[in-house]
C-alpha cells in the first residue's frame, strides 16, 4: 500500500525534494537510473501484492478463516488498500492539478509532466516533443 504511493506520488515528491521516497532511496541507495528504480518498485509492488493475497487466502482457507471477526478485518484491510489506491487516482494531489482519473489503472506514467497521465504505450523523447510543439 505504502510503496506504490511512492510510485504515484514521485513526480510531486521530487518536485518538491522529498527525501523520503521507494524511488529515491532506489536511485540514490542502489546507484539505480530513475526507469530501472521505477521498474524494482513496480517488481516490489507486485511481490508484496501477490505475498499479501496468498497470506490472507491462507488464513480464510484455514480455521481462522471461519471467524466472522478474522473475515472483516481481512477485508478491511482489502478495502484499505484499494481505497487508498483509488485516492491517489481520484486527487489532483499526485497527478496533477486539472488531472480527472479516467479508469485506467496500468500503463506507461510519463513522471516528467506537469499533470500525470497513464498512457497505453512508452512515451519516447518523440511523442514529448511533439506534444510539447
Amino acid at each position: 500500500m505504502i510503496i506504490i504511493n511512492d510510485l504515484l506520488s514521485w513526480r510531486k515528491e521530487h518536485a518538491q525534494d522529498d527525501k523520503m521516497t521507494a524511488v529515491r532511496t532506489l536511485v540514490e541507495r542502489q546507484g539505480l537510473g530513475l526507469q530501472p528504480a521505477v521498474n524494482r518498485l513496480c517488481e516490489l509492488v507486485e511481490h508484496h501484492e501477490r505475498s499479501y493475497i496468498a497470506a490472507r487466502n491462507a488464513v480464510l482457507d484455514g480455521p481462522l478463516g471461519r471467524r466472522a471477526d478474522v473475515r472483516t478485518y481481512l477485508s478491511g484491510l482489502d478495502h484499505l488498500m484499494g481505497g487508498s489506491q483509488e485516492f491517489e487516482y481520484l486527487t489532483p494531489r499526485y497527478f496533477g492539478d486539472g488531472s480527472v482519473w479516467d479508469g485506467t489503472t496500468s500503463g506507461w506514467i510519463d513522471l516528467d509532466t506537469p499533470v500525470t497521465r497513464f498512457h497505453t504505450r512508452r512515451w519516447g523523447v518523440e511523442q514529448r516533443l511533439h506534444r510539447r510543439g
